[in-house]
């Protein structure tokens, strides 16, 4: 007879699904902000240092943002397994966890309490 999932690793899903969604919308306007390297480029005296520029900067944001989000899509994913019970999805926590202490004060807190859920919760 298998055991329902925990209560608190349910909300712990549901917290990194939504942590990780807010982390790819703030990615997704890093990559918009790539549409800035058009008015770098139409700013410029001239034209060829202009395109060179408004490129480079296109590039850099551009990859900056879609990298992040495709990265962010991992915790969503991720969390969203943990509330309906997969195994696997706890590994996946713990890593995103330790990844995400150094983001003080939020990332510290969901650290804290998913390392307690995953780890230490007796309800698992």
């Amino acid at each position: 007879m298998s055991r329902g999932v925990s209560g608190h690793l349910k909300v712990l899903g549901m917290i990194e699904a939504v942590y990780g969604a807010i982390h790819v919308i703030i990615f997704l306007a890093v990559g918009a902000m790539s549409l800035l390297g058009c008015s770098i480029c139409a700013n410029s005296d001239s034209l060829i240092d202009g395109v060179a520029a408004g490129a480079t900067w296109s590039a850099i944001w551009g990859i900056l943002g879609i990298g992040g989000a495709l990265v962010f899509c991992i915790p969503i994913i991720a969390g969203l397994a943990l509330s309906n019970g997969r195994g696997w999805a706890k590994i996946a926590t713990i890593v995103f966890a330790i990844l995400m202490i150094a983001e003080f004060p939020l990332g510290t807190a969901f650290a804290i309490y998913a390392i307690w859920a995953v780890l230490f919760d007796k309800n698992n």
